[in-house]
């Protein structure tokens, strides 16, 4: 925090609101997976589906956001 840097680079990415089209998404997402019989996290769908609509693309490290690659989410790791 001694640094201005972090928050120099972290201005850089866009910030998404979440909104009911994102809510939308974020519940077909999760019925997909559970049908597929896989769960991950409701903050990681809202996430997903935010950046999904968006036509964004994710950078993550979390491996638990390759499951919703096949359903139209760009990552980059």
């Amino acid at each position: 925090m001694k640094s201005k840097k972090p928050f120099y680079y972290l201005s850089l990415f866009n910030v998404y609101e979440f909104s009911k089209e994102d809510a939308h998404q974020a519940d077909r997402l999760d019925h997909d997976l559970e049908k597929k019989g896989k769960r991950i996290k409701r903050t990681d769908i809202m996430i997903a589906s935010t950046t999904k609509n968006k036509g964004a693309t994710l950078c993550t490290f979390d491996q638990e956001f390759s499951e919703l690659e096949e359903m139209g989410l760009r990552l980059l790791r």
